[in-house]
């Protein structure tokens, strides 16, 4: 049975998953991998990252349900004139 995620373990997944994907993207899976080396569980981390597309928070390339196949970046500013 899966343990209920608190609001600051998941701040603290959300950062991860922030620091990890940078500007570049990078393949989901290799994302879940970090999150798994810091303890936090595959369906955590995926469901996460699934939230943050849906959200608007990650600019997500391909089908984000199949992680070896498919990438996540962080979104990039409509305004480079800052």
């Amino acid at each position: 049975m899966e343990e209920i995620i608190t609001k600051d373990k998941e701040n603290q997944l959300e950062t991860l998953i922030l620091e990890t994907v940078t500007p570049h993207q990078r393949k989901i899976a290799f994302v879940v991998a970090r999150a798994l080396t810091q303890g936090f569980s595959e369906f955590e981390a995926g469901s996460k990252i699934y939230m943050m597309c849906v959200r608007g928070e990650l600019q997500s390339y391909g089908n984000i349900l199949k992680w070896r196949h498919s990438e996540i970046g962080l979104l990039l500013s409509a305004d480079t004139n800052d």
